[in-house]
């Protein structure tokens, strides 16, 4: 069955300050809400439509609580009115989780939602790390004790890695998330003031940390922390298919095919992360179908690139069957460090390591 997927920034607007987001500041600025009429034409494209397709949509933006709970309500139950196949999944940075976004997570998302997070260099607007921590916390214990299940991507940066594992066992622990995932840190404000493509205009993204730290940090998180990981019931599927070596739960891997993304003013990209790059711009939505898209030359050079270029090193190594390169949208090497995208060192660990920490039951949060 297939699943393809259409991110929805509902608005590009936002109510924190993340200084290397994927979005400038002028869009993170500016007040404006997609028109449905953009989602209805997407959704009814042959792409999304078939016996064999399940589609899954993200309402996401900026922040998407921001346009409020109408808008959302009526967008939410006219795609579940007219495309009742549709999985409807929501991401929010969760600063503010008032009691009509959980209700409609309730009615809309089988009780679920997805949060980003890292232990540093995300602000209020008004500048504060603390305040924003702090109201991160609040939410996620409230959205637990609502019964809300909650995904936590950890955007593992230069801070959360400094801050070490331990202190990230106690945000785990203070929350009651029991999902969290790992994401490589990419720093797009570098990367959106000087940007750089390779041969097959596929964006060269710079990095907060190397890879080795991404896979020590996570090396630790398990080696020293597994007891507590057991106790709490925390799941990742980066741990988890490092440990059985199933096929990778990373981030778009060689999934390009399979996306697309609609901004508030019709343009179209592939990858979410593309929204606010000009060179990735496929076309408008207001004059073209999803389909005109499809043998637009930045998506058929991506779909080669991530398929048949980027992992020609990886090939004949012994997890690659389950890694697949790591997530698609970095480089597979830091040119720093001798370990990669995929994580090897940390299969390399996982597949001798004996402790308590068992990871076989991922995605199952047990809603108390």
């Amino acid at each position: 069955m297939k699943q393809p997927l259409l991110f929805i920034n509902v608005t590009r607007q936002c109510n924190i300050n993340c200084p290397r987001c994927y979005l400038t500041i002028e869009q993170r600025t500016r007040k404006e809400c997609i028109p449905f009429e953009y989602i209805d034409k997407a959704l009814s494209d042959p792409f999304f439509l078939g016996d064999d397709i399940e589609p899954i949509i993200a309402w996401e933006g900026g922040e998407l609580t921001l346009v409020g709970q109408h808008v959302l309500r009526d967008y939410m139950q006219r795609v579940r009115d007219k495309f009742p196949k549709v999985r409807q999944t929501m991401v929010t940075n969760a600063y503010n989780t008032p009691n009509w976004l959980i209700d409609l997570c309730r009615e809309y998302m089988d009780n679920h939602f997805e949060v980003t997070y890292s232990m540093g260099h995300k602000f209020t607007l008004d500048g504060s790390s603390e305040k924003y921590q702090e109201r991160f916390l609040r939410s996620i214990q409230k959205a637990r004790k609502a019964g809300m299940s909650v995904t936590v991507n950890v955007e593992l940066n230069k801070e959360t890695f400094e801050a070490g594992a331990g202190a990230l066992v106690e945000i785990m622990r203070k929350s009651d998330a029991k999902i969290w995932e790992f994401d490589a840190s990419v720093q797009f404000d570098k990367f959106l003031e000087s940007p750089l493509y390779n041969h097959m205009m596929y964006p060269v993204l710079p990095l907060s940390i190397n890879y080795d730290q991404f896979s020590s940090y996570l090396i630790e998180l398990v080696d020293k922390y597994g007891h507590e990981l057991q106790e709490m019931g925390i799941q990742s599927s980066i741990l988890w298919h490092s440990q059985t070596q199933a096929k990778s739960q990373f981030f778009n891997v060689k999934n390009s095919d399979m996306m697309f993304t609609l901004n508030p003013d019709g343009t179209v990209v592939t990858d979410v992360l593309w929204c606010d790059m000009g060179a990735m711009i496929l076309g408008n939505i207001k004059d073209q179908k999803i389909s005109d898209f499809m043998d637009h030359p930045i998506r058929r050079k991506h779909s080669r690139w991530e398929n048949k270029l980027r992992c020609k090193s990886c090939v004949n190594c012994e997890y690659y069957h389950s890694c697949q390169g790591g997530p698609s949208h970095v480089p597979v090497y830091d040119g720093v460090t001798n370990e990669c995208a995929g994580a090897k060192k940390l299969y390399q660990f996982m597949e001798k390591y004996k402790g308590p920490y068992d990871s076989e039951n991922q995605m199952f949060d047990p809603v108390k």
